[in-house]
């Protein structure tokens, strides 16, 4: 079953190097290869960022390792972006932009969270704004 897995995995990655560059990767040696199918098949869980911060398949501005597993850690991290949001609605709240205090929070919230129009019509509820949906034109 594991092998079928990494099997299909790397197949999917072949095919997804060969529809974007017509050939396998020149980026990656046949090691790193077989570490993206690894990951690809999704057989190390959470345990791929440790691996990622170890030995990561492409260059990235993070200069150690610490500095990698921070990043991986936090950048996948779902509950401490909510609390940057939360974060951030305190902050404009007491800035006194209660606009965009309400647009924050309005993020918190389950199911409209993800549906910025929705987000949108709420904030100009209770704005006493009239609602639209679509506030910013395209180039602004």
């Amino acid at each position: 079953m594991i092998v079928t897995m990494m099997a299909l995995a790397g197949c999917s990655q072949w095919l997804t190097d060969y529809i974007k560059c017509c050939v396998s990767t020149t980026y990656l040696n046949d090691a790193q290869l077989v570490q993206r199918a690894l990951q690809s098949a999704g057989l190390l869980g959470t345990g791929e960022r440790i691996l990622q911060a170890a030995l990561p398949l492409y260059k990235s501005r993070d200069e150690g390792i610490a500095d990698r597993l921070l990043g991986e850690t936090v950048g996948s991290s779902p509950t401490l972006r909510n609390l940057i949001t939360a974060g951030k609605a305190v902050e404009a709240l007491g800035t006194g932009d209660t606009e965009r205090a309400t647009r924050h929070a309005t993020k918190l919230l389950p199911v409209i969270g993800v549906y910025t129009p929705g987000r949108n019509m709420i904030s100009d509820a209770i704005h006493g704004k009239p609602f639209n949906p679509f506030p910013f034109k395209e180039g602004e």
